[in-house]
């Protein structure tokens, strides 16, 4: 569980909306797929239909995700998806990786690399993320070991 002020719970929300403004314009040949983590976080963008099922069928078809720091993000870079962590907040405890979007601005042209990554840098993603595991939350270490568990099988 994550415990927001309400001035980081508004960073987000802009961050999300600023998203969902530029991004399926920008690449209009893309499906932009929404998914909530609960319910609590989908009421504050009624009108957007978020989709369901097992993530790691969600991620088997994406060409990008982008994400506010979560394990999502964690589990799509395992997959070798590019990912970027949407933190308009900066919090610190929250780890880098390859590709950040810090602002507005940083949208489109971050998706659209994220579109034409290089396996070099999809390699070097993979290696940012090894480092980040050592410092995965408890909470959230459980459901990671399961998922890549699971992609073992």
């Amino acid at each position: 569980p994550r415990i927001w002020f309400k001035k980081e719970r508004e960073k987000d929300i802009k961050a999300t909306r600023d998203f969902m403004e530029l991004i399926p314009k920008a690449f209009p040949n893309y499906k932009v797929l929404y998914r909530f983590k609960d319910f609590r976080d989908q009421k504050d963008f009624p009108h957007i239909k978020t989709i369901y099922g097992e993530i790691e069928d969600l991620l088997s078809s994406s060409s990008v995700v982008v994400s506010i720091f979560s394990t999502v993000i964690l589990q799509a870079a395992i997959m070798g998806i590019p990912v970027a962590k949407l933190d308009y907040n900066r919090i610190e405890k929250n780890p880098d990786f390859l590709w950040n979007i810090y602002s507005k601005k940083e949208l489109i042209p971050t998706v659209n690399h994220m579109l034409h990554a290089k396996a070099k840098e999809l390699e070097k993603q993979k290696l940012i993320v090894n480092d980040i595991i050592d410092f995965v939350d408890a909470p959230a270490l459980p459901r990671l070991v399961e998922f890549i568990e699971d992609i073992l099988r």
